[in-house]
């Protein structure tokens, strides 16, 4: 039985094990930006010109719009409604730019206007 024993040990393969240098002596190379993110904006322009509106108080008066028109949810604001020409408001406040639509006529009834609505100044013709 030692006999066998020994001859199966004799004749096992022992593996070898090889060594080999790698070529590449960095194994972890660098890391590259991506050229998309790698543009750097040298020079931003503005090109919204940013004005200061001064709101004032003026005799209460009748408008009535020269074209349909959007109406805004302050000036410099939103786009919340779209009036057709010729709809009648009143105001007593505005600013160099805009007037605040104090009021409205629907079928000949004045309605108080119950939230902020602005109109241009320019499209609109005091009565």
């Amino acid at each position: 039985n030692i006999s066998l024993k020994n001859k199966i040990t004799k004749n096992k393969c022992k593996p070898k094990i090889i060594v080999k240098k790698s070529e590449n002596t960095n194994l972890f190379p660098k890391l590259i930006m991506k050229d998309e993110y790698k543009k750097v904006v040298l020079k931003k322009e503005v090109t919204k010109e940013i004005t200061k509106e001064i709101i004032k108080e003026f005799k209460a008066s009748a408008f009535r719009l020269k074209e349909q028109s959007d109406i805004y949810d302050s000036f410099n604001g939103k786009v919340v409604q779209n009036w057709e020409k010729e709809t009648s408001f009143t105001s007593n406040i505005g600013t160099q730019n805009w007037v605040k639509i104090t009021g409205y006529f629907i079928d000949k009834s004045w309605l108080k206007a119950k939230k902020d609505l602005w109109i241009q100044k320019d499209k609109v013709l005091q009565r």
